[in-house]
């Protein structure tokens, strides 16, 4: 399979801004040949930002959602993408895998959310995986692979998922030096002791861009996506808070 990582900026509250660079990524990523695109978490609002409160929508009358099912027929790819979701009264942090066709295979509420973000989001408890013609597809997001109390990516592959798909926002601290520590030892650790002895992948995407609300406001996320394989070799997206990129994965 041939999945494009695309490492998108989100800008927190720009929605309309956010979509436009969601559909940007599609296309030069269709182009380059994906049969599936990987976006990040929270790609309509941004991660923790208070402007979802208000604006964030029921997933079947989602415009956001709406416009990645036409992309996903547009350009005949896959496509998985985290996004603000409202329930009711509640916002929960969500991601879908959108069929070729427009067909919504898969809803993941993430389960693991920092402790402030909780005040914001509601947390899922279920995964699930789906039979594709290019493999069997797990969905998570973010911080579900370090969920210490539920073995996300372990029991994933126990359903037998061969790629599991993390839309994500990886932050740091605005004086961090990736230099001096570099960044990705947390989720390399984790995705590698979640995979165990499989053959299956773990690709996940984060955006670039400012944290604008919550404990983290001014926290800037750096891209650095990370693929990781059968024999645990890794391919890293660029760091940095302007470092826009699309990369394109073969998992076979």
């Amino acid at each position: 399979m041939k999945i494009a990582s695309a490492q998108i900026l989100v800008v927190g509250g720009d929605a309309e801004g956010n979509l436009l660079r969601a559909r940007t990524a599609i296309l030069a990523s269709s182009k380059m040949g994906a049969q599936t695109v990987l976006l990040p978490e929270c790609s309509n609002f941004g991660w923790t930002d208070e402007s979802a409160i208000a604006q964030a929508s029921e997933i079947s009358v989602d415009p956001f959602i709406a416009s990645m099912k036409e992309s996903a027929i547009a350009h005949e790819v896959y496509i998985t993408v985290g996004f603000v979701e409202r329930d009711g009264s509640s916002l929960y942090n969500s991601a879908v895998i959108i069929s070729p066709t427009g067909k919504i295979l898969l809803h993941h509420r993430k389960i693991n959310e920092l402790d402030f973000a909780r005040e914001m989001y509601s947390t899922g408890n279920q995964i699930s995986t789906v039979d594709t013609p290019l493999g069997k597809l797990g969905l998570m997001i973010c911080a579900d692979a370090l969920s210490e109390g539920d073995r996300v990516i372990a029991r994933l592959i126990d359903e037998g998922a061969e790629i599991i798909l993390s839309p994500s926002a990886w932050a740091v601290p605005p004086n961090f030096d990736n230099v001096l520590t570099p960044y990705g030892s947390l989720w390399t650790n984790a995705y590698a002791s979640g995979l165990g002895a499989s053959k299956a992948w773990v690709i996940a995407t984060s955006n670039v861009g400012e944290v604008r609300s919550g404990e983290w406001a001014g926290h800037k996320c750096i891209g650095n996506s990370i693929s990781m394989g059968p024999d645990r070799a890794l391919i890293v997206s660029p760091f940095g808070e302007n470092a826009v990129h699309v990369e394109l994965i073969t998992t076979n």
